[in-house]
């Protein structure tokens, strides 16, 4: 009678689980793989996601995992199993584990887990949230350019730009060949926050971010005025930039140089070969400027950029000049404001790219 009694109760049992209604029926068999959810993993710098990591048998089923355990590749990331994770299956039999993983700085990384004899590499990349860069001077005086080093595992891309929360950009002067270092004259008067447009991680080059600096920067405003801009003889030498560069500079206007009539203010190039260059000006009102190119004898117009009047639209003026041999050039910056009149504006932004 006792045998009779269980006998219908263990076959029920069978039935059950031959029906898929345990799903840890099969929670003896041996540990075949591990397996994540999700498989791999993208995590904000200095922010933590989570990973479930669960032991499978040969059939797919969950299978017992005998201590847990994580490592890192490197220094980029941090994992730990969270000791508080408790699987919702029911079962006092450990099959899966929680794992925190909290991304430290930008890189592709990987997590590694292991428990039973099964190892699982979890891909990581961490996202940048801020740039560290290493700033050369975070208070430049007005006019002074900044050198901007990227943190490891980031390089600037080549429409890198420095911006503040103001909404002024300054100049990208130069970048170096491996991306690492961007040359920036910045803003006048700026100051705060600032970030910089294309950023790269070196595990997407492909991917532009902007990313806001962790270092202030504070810009002096007041100008200091270039000497010799009187006349073609004194004029200050300005260096041109090899293909790809930009040279950019501010200047007080004295404008006590004669163009014809028109102040202006004079400044020498030395080209070693015929050029096409890029020039382009702005200012702080709403006067009336151009630039105007001239031979070395101070007195053949080469080229001029002088589309707009004065008012709302006076600027910025910016063309392409072509200087048709090696030699010595001259640039002015002349001023119409006194023949509106207008007031003089107190400074100007010149700067010249060669493409």
């Amino acid at each position: 009678m006792s045998f009779m009694t269980r006998g219908p109760a263990v076959l029920g049992m069978i039935l059950v689980a031959a029906c898929g209604g345990d799903p840890l029926a099969d929670e003896g068999e041996e540990l075949a793989r591990l397996v994540a959810t999700p498989t791999a993993l993208f995590v904000n710098q200095g922010e933590s996601e989570e990973v479930i990591v669960e032991g499978l048998n040969a059939t797919g089923t969950p299978a017992p995992v005998d201590r847990f355990a994580v490592a890192t590749a490197d220094a980029s990331v941090l994992a730990q199993i969270d000791p508080n994770y408790e699987p919702t299956t029911g079962s006092p039999i450990r099959t899966r584990a929680r794992i925190v993983i909290t991304g430290v700085s930008p890189a592709a990384s990987t997590v590694t887990v292991t428990g039973g004899g099964a190892t699982l590499g979890i891909p990581v990349r961490v996202v940048p949230t801020t740039l560290a860069a290493q700033v050369s001077n975070p208070a430049p005086a007005a006019g002074e350019q900044i050198t901007l080093t990227a943190p490891p595992g980031l390089t600037f891309g080549p429409e890198a730009v420095l911006a503040f929360a103001s909404g002024d950009s300054g100049v990208t002067l130069a970048r170096s060949e491996d991306g690492t270092t961007l040359t920036v004259l910045p803003p006048l008067g700026a100051s705060g926050g600032a970030s910089v447009s294309d950023v790269r991680p070196a595990y997407a080059p492909e991917v532009p971010l902007e990313l806001p600096l962790t270092t202030d920067i504070t810009v002096g405003s007041a100008v200091t005025p270039i000497g010799g801009t009187g006349a073609p003889g004194t004029a200050p030498s300005v260096v041109v930039p090899s293909s790809g560069g930009v040279t950019a500079f501010y200047d007080a206007g004295s404008w006590a140089g004669d163009c014809d009539g028109v102040p202006c203010q004079w400044y020498r190039i030395e080209v070693g070969d015929a050029a096409d260059l890029d020039f382009g000006a702005r200012w702080d009102n709403q006067a009336d400027l151009g630039i105007y190119v001239f031979e070395g004898d101070a007195a053949t117009l080469v080229g001029a950029c002088d589309d707009h009047a004065n008012g709302a639209d006076a600027q910025p003026e910016a063309c392409t000049i072509t200087l048709p041999a090696a030699g010595t050039y001259y640039v002015t910056m002349q001023n119409f404001a006194p023949f509106y009149p207008d007031p003089d504006p107190t400074y100007f932004l010149l700067q010249i790219a060669a493409p």
